[in-house]
């Protein structure tokens, strides 16, 4: 049985694995233990009508997804495209900044009025 080479670039893998195939070297391998991470997804409740329901499936299955996920898709889509209307439009309500010391930052009523997006610190209000 061949062993597995070492190689010199991913291109030379590239065309190694071309040629060969991963059962040639199945006494080689060994088992991993592979952990996946738990989304950071937060469970809400949304009410729908059963009409809406019954569009949304039906749409998804054209799709071939989930109802569920097309609606995650349409929410972050509308939700990108506000944020990048009020960013344009809006700068004197949100705008971005670095984010100050704990004890400088502005405080509404026990709300934040800073929103991590895309990496960076906006201000609201």
């Amino acid at each position: 049985m061949a062993k597995i080479p070492k190689f010199k670039s991913e291109k030379e893998e590239a065309l190694f694995w071309e040629k060969h195939d991963l059962t040639e070297f199945e006494k080689e391998l060994k088992p991993v233990k592979v952990e996946f991470p738990k989304p950071t997804k937060k469970l809400i409740s949304l009410r729908l009508s059963p009409e809406q329901i019954s569009s949304l499936k039906y749409v998804a299955s054209k799709k071939s997804i989930g109802y569920l996920t097309l609606i995650r898709m349409w929410l972050s889509e509308k939700l990108n495209q506000e944020l990048q209307t009020l960013r344009i439009s809006e700068p004197r309500v949100i705008y971005s900044v670095n984010l100050p010391k704990k004890k400088h930052r502005k405080k509404s009523k026990g709300k934040k009025l800073w929103t991590k997006i895309d990496g960076e610190y906006w201000m609201t209000g």
